[in-house]
């Protein structure tokens, strides 16, 4: 499958105006299809089976017309003779998949559009070559177009449909016809659209959030979410000691210094709690023996995203900012929870 010749652009051109009209028509057929399904008042497997019966119907008379159908694909890569016939089946599975999809069966469009596409493609561009009218070089080039059209022009995805459909059957020689249909195609069905609805901006979009999460986390200081009330302990304090700390302050951490109230580590309810009744160790244990020390630190004028960059996927929920990297004198901790909550009130704003 490859393009040379520039005159093949005028088939092209055909085959994309019939893909707009089909698009349009299975687009409508679909949204007719839900539309009376959700006016039947009857549980969602009823709706199911009386879509999977007249689908079933469709399949008595021609069991092309239902089913999986990548050996009707494969035909119309590798031998599109009975091109009418494939092309009467793409024509049919506009109506067989409107129903499947639209009675609620849970079903996927993507394969199916693939599917109509590439029939209705190989089945107008044989019909071209038969004509002795038009300049067809092989008709299965336009079974690979006519996928990336459909896809684009039912879904609105031009440059993705290309991408995939080049990836999928390996034609990147049909790239140019590809960008001609689809852009034909696109343009001719703009108007009309297979899904409910299509955000306004990348902001709308649920796919894209996390993209402005980040955006967000990259203009927020540490020094606006740190929390400047904390414990501390000298690292020679008896495990007694801290114990009896915990047991007075509503604390799940305290923060250890050494000899020069530098931030020697961190001792934390929860690794306490593995030795709690250990109470032999109470008056030999002390603030450093089970201080951790392996520490996470941050600067005030540091952001949450480098924060959280630091962080990783380490189980930490509480970090100490220091003044600086070499005083390490701690004027603050700011904690996992603070970043997420912060997090959820930027989604819900943006």
């Amino acid at each position: 499958m490859y393009f040379y010749n520039p005159l093949e652009l005028v088939s092209y051109t055909i085959l994309a105006i019939a893909i707009a009209i089909s698009s349009i028509l299975f687009i409508q057929l679909f949204k007719h299809v839900k539309t009376l399904a959700s006016m039947i008042d009857y549980p969602i497997y009823l709706k199911t089976a009386v879509g999977g019966f007249v689908v079933g119907l469709f399949g008595i008379f021609l069991p092309a017309s239902a089913g999986m159908g990548y050996g009707l694909l494969e035909a119309a890569f590798t031998d599109p003779k009975n091109y009418f016939f494939l092309l009467i089946v793409g024509i049919l599975r506009m109506f067989t998949t409107s129903i499947s999809a639209g009675s609620k069966t849970p079903v996927g469009l993507f394969a199916p559009l693939l599917i109509i596409g590439a029939l209705l493609g190989v089945g107008i561009g044989s019909l071209l070559k038969q004509s002795d009218i038009f300049v067809v070089i092989n008709p299965s080039s336009f079974a690979v177009v006519g996928m990336a059209a459909f896809l684009a022009a039912c879904e609105k995805t031009p440059i993705s449909s290309i991408v995939l459909t080049a990836e999928i059957t390996g034609g990147y020689e049909l790239i140019v016809p590809a960008l001609w249909v689809v852009a034909i195609a696109f343009l001719l069905t703009r108007k009309v659209n297979l899904e409910e609805a299509q955000v306004n901006t990348r902001v709308d979009s649920l796919v894209h959030a996390d993209e402005y999460k980040i955006n967000l986390l990259e203009h927020i200081k540490v020094e606006e979410l740190m929390e400047t009330k904390f414990l501390t302990v000298s690292k020679d304090k008896t495990l007694k000691e801290i114990y009896d700390i915990f047991a007075n302050q509503k604390y799940n951490e305290i923060l250890v210094l050494d000899e020069n109230n530098k931030l020697y580590g961190i001792v934390t309810l929860h690794v306490l709690k593995t030795i709690l009744n250990e109470n032999l160790l109470n008056n030999f244990l002390i603030a450093a023996d089970v201080a951790n020390t392996d520490l996470v630190v941050v600067l005030p004028q540091e952001s949450l995203y480098t924060l959280l960059n630091k962080i990783g996927f380490r189980e930490i929920n509480t970090i100490p900012v220091v003044k600086s990297l070499e005083s390490m004198e701690v004027i603050g901790i700011i904690r996992r929870k603070a970043i997420l909550n912060k997090i959820a009130q930027g989604s819900s704003n943006v």
